[in-house]
């Protein structure tokens, strides 16, 4: 979202429900990049992943990922 100018937008808008805070963020998009999502609607609605299961299938998990690490990454040129 192009935040900047929905906060322009926002600062000049007076909302006072979901659906006027949704067409306030199409409304501050000339070229349709603002597009508003209200999570309980029945016509569009948005789903929501469990993506730390997703990623722990993929990547191997880091021990003690809140101190300080060093990683090197090695290029390999040779074919």
């Amino acid at each position: 979202m192009m935040f900047y100018i929905f906060k322009v937008r926002w600062r000049h808008s007076t909302v006072s429900s979901m659906e006027g805070i949704a067409h306030t963020v199409e409304a501050s998009s000339r070229t349709g990049h603002n597009i508003p999502h209200i999570v309980d609607d029945p016509d569009k609605p948005v789903v929501f992943y469990d993506w730390a299961s997703f990623i722990k299938r993929v990547f191997k998990p880091v021990p003690s990922l809140l101190s300080y690490h060093h990683f090197r990454f090695v290029l390999n040129l040779i074919n």
